[in-house]
């Protein structure tokens, strides 16, 4: 070769001697070699590796059938649900893909138990198949942790409180939550709890708690209710024990009674069955009031008394004065306050009941309410019977038309006009208002008002009279109704 070899084949001829053969092939790999670098270095560029942080890997228990448990009781508890973090580095589009796949465990045949050792410090393991090539682990938040056995045991828990959450606030003035609070499960009273777990949290376990949240309630409600675990310093039990507990039923349903304060009135109420004998005049009851709570179900009802029952079968003459102490008992949700039971005087008058019918002649109806513009009125009935209902002492002194020529006697009827108009003429029956009038009565044992109260039915049935009225003379209708007469 004359002329002087350069550039890489010349470099490599200096070295030694080198055939032509070999040196091109030892020239392709280095371009091969220079290619690839070449290669990577611009795929760096466009994906470069990162560190990223992938968190709440649960730690697997293999190979658990493994283990000897000192009996059937024990079961592991502690190492269960346990969680690790990792940092690993790679392309970001190759972390993207594993990191909901990688297995962390520990080998439970590692572990030796019996009754003297409850609990082992177990080395904890990245499963490698599930790291792909291209992933490197930088770091791991836990290389070891706890497993621990124990008895498992059942407990029924009595103790079960309900807790209302008024958060802080106050119910309003008046209001308050009763004591009478259930607790229910699948609409059945529940009064126990039963937990199941390890012993050594069972036995913390002292009462339970439910927490209802009573927030801005002031109507009786029901509502879900949370179970607390509580121990013996009436603190709730923390997750890292309730995780391993399991507790029935899981959720309640809580019946809260919301109680509010009143004054109601007191009422006497007699014996039905002597409704059509006698009848109360006056009643006195000391005292006309008193203070109850009860749920805001019952109490929210309008016109709220509370009843005093009399037998009135115990007068025994008419217009008596009777006179009792009578206790009164509360039910239906309501409670007098501050007391149970509470001693009330009753003076109670009562009138004999009558039955009497009277005859008013057609003297005895006046009009009233009559429109201005009707020229005349005319009763074209002879009178009617009508049936009274009250106390024997008023009834049997009322006079009627055959005894009295004024109206009829001390019975006044009136002719009620205000339903007809200026437009309505001819014959018309008329409804009728009744008035007594007691100024000759002469039982001076009953007040004015007394007296009043015992005319108390008339009817049953509403009564009417035939009246012709008109804004002229006679019409042809009033004087066939006349003339049929």
């Amino acid at each position: 070769m004359n002329k002087e070899e350069k550039g890489l084949k010349g470099i490599l001829k200096k070295i030694g001697k080198i055939s032509n053969k070999n040196l091109n092939l030892i020239i392709k790999i280095l371009c091969v070699l220079a290619a690839v670098s070449i290669w990577f270095y611009f795929d760096s560029l466009e994906n470069p590796k990162i560190t990223a942080n992938i968190e709440n890997i649960v730690v697997e228990l293999r190979n658990e059938d493994s283990v000897a448990l000192p009996d059937y009781n024990y079961e592991i508890f502690t190492g269960r649900n346990q969680r690790i973090n990792i940092a690993v580095k790679g392309t970001e589009a190759n972390i993207e893909k594993v990191k909901n796949n990688i297995v962390a465990y520990v080998d439970m045949r590692e572990a030796r138990f019996d009754e003297n050792t409850l609990s082992r410090l177990m080395n904890i393991y990245i499963d490698k198949k599930s790291i792909p090539a291209g992933i490197e682990i930088v770091s791991q938040s836990e290389s070891v942790m706890i497993v621990a056995i124990d008895k498992v045991i059942e407990k029924t828990i009595e103790d079960v409180n309900v807790t209302p959450d008024l958060g802080g606030q106050m119910l309003p003035d008046g209001y308050s939550i009763g004591d009478d609070i259930v607790v229910k499960y699948n609409g059945e009273i529940i009064r126990n709890i039963t937990v199941r777990g390890p012993e050594q949290i069972i036995n913390k376990i002292k009462t339970v708690e439910v927490i209802v949240d009573c927030k801005d309630r002031i109507r009786s409600f029901t509502a879900s209710g949370s179970i607390l675990l509580m121990d013996e310093y009436n603190n709730p039990l923390g997750d890292e024990d309730t995780k391993y507990i399991e507790v029935t039923p899981k959720s309640v349903i809580v019946e809260v009674p919301i109680i509010r304060e009143q004054n109601v009135r007191l009422e006497v109420k007699g014996n039905r069955t002597g409704e059509n004998i006698y009848k109360y005049a006056d009643i006195q009851i000391i005292p006309s009031e008193v203070t109850v709570y009860g749920d805001t179900l019952v109490m929210d009802k309008e016109d709220l008394v509370l009843p005093i029952e009399i037998d009135e079968t115990l007068i025994t003459q008419r217009n008596g004065l009777f006179s009792s102490k009578n206790i009164l008992e509360t039910s239906g949700g309501i409670t007098i306050k501050d007391d149970y039971q509470v001693t009330v005087d009753v003076q109670v008058n009562f009138q004999k009941v009558k039955d009497a019918y009277y005859w008013l002649s057609a003297d005895a109806f006046q009009p009233i309410n009559i429109h201005t513009d009707i020229q005349y009125f005319q009763i074209l009935d002879g009178g009617i019977q009508i049936r009274i209902r009250g106390a024997e002492a008023i009834v049997d002194q009322l006079t009627d038309s055959g005894a009295e020529e004024r109206h009829g006697g001390d019975i006044i009827a009136y002719a009620d006009m205000s339903g007809f108009d200026g437009t309505t003429t001819g014959v018309q029956k008329v409804p009728l208002i009744f008035e007594f009038d007691i100024s000759n009565l002469q039982d001076a044992e009953l007040t004015e008002e007394e007296q009043q109260i015992y005319v108390f039915e008339i009817g049953p049935e509403p009564y009417y009279i035939n009246v012709a009225f008109g804004y002229d003379d006679l019409n042809e209708d009033t004087q066939n109704h006349e003339s049929d007469n």
